[in-house]
Protein backbone atom coordinates (compact mmCIF):
# COMPACT_ATOMS: atom_id res chain seq x y z
CA UNK A 1 0.00 0.00 0.00
CA UNK A 2 1.05 4.04 -0.85
CA UNK A 3 0.57 6.81 1.45
CA UNK A 4 -1.55 8.63 -1.55
CA UNK A 5 -3.87 4.74 -1.96
CA UNK A 6 -7.85 5.40 -0.98
CA UNK A 7 -9.51 3.27 1.49
CA UNK A 8 -13.31 2.80 1.69
CA UNK A 9 -13.62 0.85 4.65
CA UNK A 10 -16.63 -1.42 5.14
CA UNK A 11 -18.27 -2.15 8.79
CA UNK A 12 -21.44 -3.44 10.23
CA UNK A 13 -22.88 -0.79 11.82
CA UNK A 14 -23.66 -2.97 15.11
CA UNK A 15 -19.85 -3.14 15.97
CA UNK A 16 -18.29 -0.23 17.50
CA UNK A 17 -17.33 1.77 14.58
CA UNK A 18 -14.99 4.34 15.96
CA UNK A 19 -12.58 1.66 18.55
CA UNK A 20 -12.34 -0.67 15.53
CA UNK A 21 -12.06 2.18 13.01
CA UNK A 22 -8.72 3.38 14.91
CA UNK A 23 -7.65 -0.07 15.37
CA UNK A 24 -7.36 -0.46 11.75
CA UNK A 25 -5.80 2.97 10.82
CA UNK A 26 -2.80 2.04 13.15
CA UNK A 27 -2.65 -1.46 11.22
CA UNK A 28 -2.81 0.14 7.78
CA UNK A 29 -0.11 3.03 8.82
CA UNK A 30 1.18 4.83 7.06
CA UNK A 31 -2.33 4.35 4.92
CA UNK A 32 -5.20 5.52 6.34
CA UNK A 33 -8.88 4.76 6.17
CA UNK A 34 -10.70 7.54 3.61
CA UNK A 35 -14.28 6.94 4.23
CA UNK A 36 -16.49 4.63 6.54
CA UNK A 37 -19.39 3.26 5.78
CA UNK A 38 -22.18 0.56 7.13
CA UNK A 39 -22.83 -2.45 5.63
CA UNK A 40 -26.36 -1.58 3.94
CA UNK A 41 -25.58 -2.13 -0.25
CA UNK A 42 -29.35 -3.27 -1.66
CA UNK A 43 -28.32 -3.26 -5.62
CA UNK A 44 -24.85 -3.46 -7.68
CA UNK A 45 -25.46 -0.38 -8.66
CA UNK A 46 -25.69 1.48 -5.16
CA UNK A 47 -22.15 -0.82 -4.28
CA UNK A 48 -20.65 -0.04 -7.53
CA UNK A 49 -20.84 3.93 -7.74
CA UNK A 50 -19.52 4.12 -4.44
CA UNK A 51 -16.20 1.62 -4.89
CA UNK A 52 -14.79 3.08 -8.41
CA UNK A 53 -13.96 6.65 -6.20
CA UNK A 54 -11.30 3.61 -4.24
CA UNK A 55 -8.13 1.83 -4.95
CA UNK A 56 -9.20 -0.08 -2.15
CA UNK A 57 -11.84 -1.91 0.04
CA UNK A 58 -11.08 -3.30 3.37
CA UNK A 59 -14.20 -5.61 4.62
CA UNK A 60 -14.28 -5.51 8.32
CA UNK A 61 -17.54 -6.99 9.07
CA UNK A 62 -20.54 -6.80 6.62
CA UNK A 63 -24.39 -8.29 6.64
CA UNK A 64 -25.07 -11.35 4.00
CA UNK A 65 -27.51 -10.16 2.01
CA UNK A 66 -24.58 -6.96 1.23
CA UNK A 67 -22.22 -10.03 1.44
CA UNK A 68 -24.53 -11.39 -1.64
CA UNK A 69 -24.34 -8.15 -3.74
CA UNK A 70 -20.89 -8.45 -3.52
CA UNK A 71 -19.87 -11.90 -4.07
CA UNK A 72 -22.06 -12.04 -6.98
CA UNK A 73 -20.73 -9.23 -8.87
CA UNK A 74 -17.33 -8.32 -7.61
CA UNK A 75 -15.63 -11.35 -6.23
CA UNK A 76 -17.22 -14.54 -7.81
CA UNK A 77 -16.28 -16.28 -4.14
CA UNK A 78 -16.63 -15.85 -1.01
CA UNK A 79 -16.68 -12.40 0.42
CA UNK A 80 -14.35 -12.79 3.38
CA UNK A 81 -14.03 -10.38 6.44
CA UNK A 82 -11.24 -8.40 7.90
CA UNK A 83 -9.99 -8.49 4.49
CA UNK A 84 -8.04 -5.96 1.89
CA UNK A 85 -9.29 -5.98 -1.80
CA UNK A 86 -7.82 -4.57 -4.73
CA UNK A 87 -9.86 -2.33 -7.01
CA UNK A 88 -9.64 -3.71 -10.53
CA UNK A 89 -11.70 -1.42 -13.06
CA UNK A 90 -11.14 -2.97 -16.78
CA UNK A 91 -13.81 -2.22 -19.58
CA UNK A 92 -15.72 -0.60 -16.61
CA UNK A 93 -16.17 -3.76 -15.23
CA UNK A 94 -15.01 -3.43 -11.26
CA UNK A 95 -13.92 -6.83 -9.52
CA UNK A 96 -12.64 -6.95 -6.17
CA UNK A 97 -8.99 -8.85 -5.95
CA UNK A 98 -7.95 -10.16 -2.19
CA UNK A 99 -4.95 -9.00 -0.95
CA UNK A 100 -2.68 -10.03 1.72
CA UNK A 101 -1.26 -7.39 3.76
CA UNK A 102 2.72 -8.17 4.93
CA UNK A 103 3.64 -7.79 8.25
CA UNK A 104 7.23 -5.75 8.03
Amino acid sequence: LKPTDRILYIIDAKYNIKYITVMNNYELMPVQLNRVVGSMFSTKEEFENLVKQYDYVYIYKIKNRDAEVIRSDFINSRVDEDALYKVEIEDEKITLKRKVLKNN
